[in-house]
């Protein structure tokens, strides 16, 4: 039997498999086949204290993510256009050379600011997560295990396929294997975020009755102490010392605590000036990497001014929750709820998409050229935008699809898992106590 028959073979158990326990989850929820298809699409009523500018900021957190891997890609299509341009020599092209140098510009400042995606989804971790749950550790880190290995190790599958890594034998199984359990690979290189969420995590059953027991005083005075730490970095940088005073409050555990802090009603003191120092924040980013190489060393991830900047998205979509609640049309709140349930299956998978299907297979970077030969700058804002939406609507395609049958029948299978082994371990504890 040839590999791809086995692999159509398993495909065809999987699908049928996932239809099955679908059936059986439908009938078990006594959801009608309407009601059932709105929960897939995560559309279903929400329950009491659902925040919208929580879905929002996640669904705009994937969009910023794919902005931010594109924008390298139009700026080699801005690069060819210029060197054209270059080689013609004419006269004529000093206006249009221009114009290339304006939007090679605006494309440096937008996918610097968009890198601020990272921070937004380590921020609506700490937000979601960090506020009091009774829920023992166990507990929390099955659910965990469920809600985010299972999904990471599946798409790593699809990229260990793509890159040709595995095959179906032992050997290359076992090798796989590794790889998923070493982390982010040169063919995964965006998956370190998702690896950084699962060690952040681990500590949040136990920093939940630690940040539980705080007073609002020292709340903010730990906020201080980060704010304080981001502040110190970068003075250091631009005086020329090495900052050795490493603590988990001034790294990606300060953001992700920083994030549950700016949830909470005694910070709501410091929202202006947050605000206005996230504004200044975008502006300077721009700047740094329009001018300077050295850009990133300061201005990016775990950075004081990505910190500003993120809280600012953050205060300024909570603060108008009601507002865009109220204005979204039904097609708008549909659009952000999908995008919302789908958010991570779409971090996970963009990168293949984008790379593979949308440059490689439709070869846009093609495309755009063409339309830059027919519509000049016009063209070229036109096949970016197409370049994001394709990328967009195919990644939200593919998870939708992989997370209902390949995620969801592995899912179950966990569960069914961890309920045998729970049950196990009872009885046993039941006759040790006989």
């Amino acid at each position: 039997m040839t590999g791809r028959v086995k692999a159509v073979l398993l495909a065809a158990i999987v699908i049928v498999a996932a239809l099955v326990l679908h059936h059986s989850d439908r009938k078990q929820k006594q959801l009608s086949l309407a009601a059932y298809g709105k929960r897939m699409l995560g559309v279903q009523e929400k329950k009491a204290g659902w925040k919208f500018y929580m879905d929002f900021l996640r669904f705009l957190a994937v969009i910023l993510v794919i902005v931010a891997h594109s924008m390298g890609l139009a700026g080699t299509v801005l690069a060819s256009a210029e060197h054209n341009l270059l080689l013609d020599g004419s006269t004529s092209g000093n206006v249009e050379m221009l114009l290339l140098q304006g939007m090679q510009y605006f494309i440096t400042c937008l996918g610097a600011l968009a890198l601020v995606c990272n921070l937004l989804f380590i921020m609506l971790s700490g937000a979601l997560l960090l506020p009091f749950k009774e829920e023992k550790p166990g507990e929390f880190y099955v659910r965990r295990f469920s809600r985010v290995v299972i999904p990471l190790a599946a798409y790593y599958v699809v990229y260990l396929l793509w890159n040709k890594t595995l095959s179906f034998n032992l050997l290359s199984i076992g090798n796989g294997e590794k790889l998923i359990l070493s982390g982010p690979n040169d063919f995964v290189p965006h998956f370190w975020l998702v690896y950084l969420l699962l060690g952040l995590y681990l500590a949040v059953p136990f920093q939940r009755w630690m940040l539980r027991e705080l007073p609002d005083s020292i709340l903010q005075g730990m906020a201080a102490v980060v704010l304080a730490g981001f502040v110190l970095q970068v003075v250091y940088y631009l005086i020329g010392c090495s900052f050795s005073y490493r603590s988990i409050l001034f790294s990606w555990e300060g953001i992700f605590f920083w994030g549950y802090f700016l949830t909470l009603p005694c910070s709501r003191k410091y929202e202006r000036w947050l605000l206005i120092g996230g504004g200044f924040s975008a502006v300077i980013i721009s700047y740094l990497f329009c001018m300077r190489e050295d850009a990133a060393a300061i201005a990016v991830n775990d950075s004081l001014l990505m910190l500003l900047f993120a809280s600012a998205i953050v205060i300024w979509c909570k603060n108008r929750e009601e507002k865009m609640k109220n204005r979204a049309s039904r097609v708008l709140s549909i659009i952000v709820q999908a995008g919302n349930k789908y958010s991570f299956s779409i971090l996970l998978i963009h990168w293949f998409v984008l790379f593979f299907v949308v440059e490689r297979k439709f070869n846009i970077t093609f495309k755009i050229m063409q339309l830059y030969g027919i519509f000049g700058i016009g063209g070229i804002v036109i096949g970016v935008l197409v370049q994001l939406l394709a990328t967009l609507l195919i990644s939200f395609l593919f998870a939708l699809l992989y997370d209902q049958t390949v995620v969801f029948v592995l899912q179950k299978i966990w569960d069914k898992l961890v309920i045998l082994v729970s049950g196990c371990i009872s009885r046993k504890m039941g006759a040790r106590k006989e």
